[in-house]
């Protein structure tokens, strides 16, 4: 339920010929009934009547038993139809749909997206995707790439979309958000792929196939190209599905929107023989984390657990493992590695945040102490503003960024994913005589 009809217009015979109404800014709308079916059957536009005020029933097209279409609010045409309770519309207009902020999609026309193409990177071009089957809102479709696809960098794919326009743009990995990030900003792209994540890039299409700008783009639909670089975690499992959303921003409709989503998996050899259910535990005792979490990973367990003190493993060493070498384990049985970092971490005495956030808008500052595993909200930083967050000694802390107005943002809180604009990739070791840090929100 999206446009609010207001006024409606019957002819001499009293049928419904028109329905009307406006803006709040007063700019007016008005459509034939014919009309009006046309865009709701195609889901540009639904429609809503509200009488009395804040009762809303969804306006529908049936059809009469001689075939006849027509608008009711009623289910099975009997009811008493609440198009009837509206006042007369006595100049009605045709032709004119609603305007803005009424013709921002809502979750209707966001079923109406679509992926036209994909590519993907390798020996300096593009790589076109055939597929067969729908790539249409609501869809899933599998792609098997060939081999040479799959090396050991994660490749970058290129879609063009068509999507919903204006609306709120998101793209999932493994069921994961990706992080947009703009055209400028190389370095934290680079950041998010050291750490192994993934991100994604959107670009609106503007221009006409010879290049010039066309007047008419953006519209309630228009095409997209988006760029999706895939982490070298999700990379590395051969097989994950890229999701394209687009959710409404139209105040009128209910929070919703649709995806299309495209499957990849590497063809899969012939399965080895089972491995044993249990194996000797080796010391990886003095090793780096990364060799010592893939020598564990080689023999087969699957439950490695550790606390990390930094964002590379290679930095960090097993000071102690339970349980100890030569222990006999079952392959799913966790296994507890303590850590410390080979060289110690400077510690902290100030954060100094800043707040140049693409977002514009002020972020609620939070700390997470590892040493009591609790978050504790340390006031918020103005946009463009400086803050600062100290630290209490001994303690190890996570910083977090939230932003409540978030897409599905319900409780402010940083433990609730949607709510966190931006976190530190290290943590900082508290010390009233350590080093004062800064730290800029982007």
């Amino acid at each position: 339920m999206c446009v609010p009809i207001q006024r409606v217009h019957r002819d001499t015979a009293g049928v419904l010929t028109h329905i009307g109404g406006s803006t709040q800014g007063g700019v007016p709308w008005g459509l034939t009934i014919s009309e009006a079916m046309a865009l709701y059957e195609a889901r540009l536009f639904s429609f809503f009547v509200e009488v009395p005020a804040g009762q809303r029933v969804s306006v529908l097209v049936k059809t009469s038993p001689a075939g006849k279409k027509y608008l009711t609010t009623s289910p099975d045409g009997v009811a008493p139809n609440n198009l009837d309770s509206l006042p007369d519309m006595p100049n009605p207009i045709a032709g004119v749909e609603p305007p803005f902020p009424l013709s921002i999609p809502g979750t209707l026309t966001t079923g109406l997206m679509s992926i036209t193409s994909i590519s993907y990177s390798g020996n300096q071009q593009l790589n076109p995707i055939a597929m067969a089957g729908p790539r249409t809102a609501g869809t899933v479709t599998q792609f098997n790439p060939p081999t040479s696809m799959w090396s050991q960098q994660p490749r970058w794919f290129y879609l063009d979309a068509i999507v919903p326009f204006p609306a709120a743009y998101m793209v999932f990995l493994k069921g994961y958000n990706l992080e947009r990030v703009p055209n400028d900003a190389p370095a934290r792209r680079r950041a998010l792929e050291q750490a192994g994540k993934g991100w994604w890039t959107l670009e609106i299409v503007l221009t006409k196939a010879d290049g010039t700008i066309d007047p008419s783009k953006p519209t309630r639909l228009t095409e997209i190209k988006a760029v999706i670089r895939p982490g070298s975690n999700a990379w590395a499992s051969r097989d994950f599905t890229l999701a394209l959303f687009a959710f409404s921003i139209n105040p009128y409709c209910g929070s919703g929107g649709s995806s299309v989503s495209i499957r990849f998996k590497k063809p899969q050899a012939p399965p080895p023989p089972p491995p044993p259910s249990t194996v000797t535990l080796p010391s990886v005792v003095g090793q780096t984390l990364d060799k010592a979490v893939n020598t564990l990973y080689g023999l087969g367990l699957t439950d490695i657990r550790w606390i990390s003190k930094s964002i590379y493993m290679k930095d960090e060493k097993v000071d102690s493992q339970d349980p100890v070498a030569g222990t006999v384990v079952e392959l799913g049985q966790p296994i507890f590695l303590r850590v410390s970092l080979v060289t110690a971490q400077a510690g902290v005495k100030t954060i100094v945040v800043s707040n140049q956030s693409n977002r514009a808008k002020p972020m609620d500052l939070w700390l997470f102490d590892y040493n009591n595993g609790t978050w504790n909200k340390k006031g918020n930083v103005a946009y463009q503003g400086v803050t600062n967050v100290g630290l209490t000694d001994g303690h190890t802390y996570v910083l977090a960024a939230v932003d409540p107005t978030m897409l599905n943002c319900r409780t402010g809180r940083p433990d609730e994913a949607p709510c966190v604009y931006q976190s530190t990739w290290g943590s900082f070791l508290g010390d009233s005589s350590g080093i004062i840090a800064p730290w800029q929100i982007v």
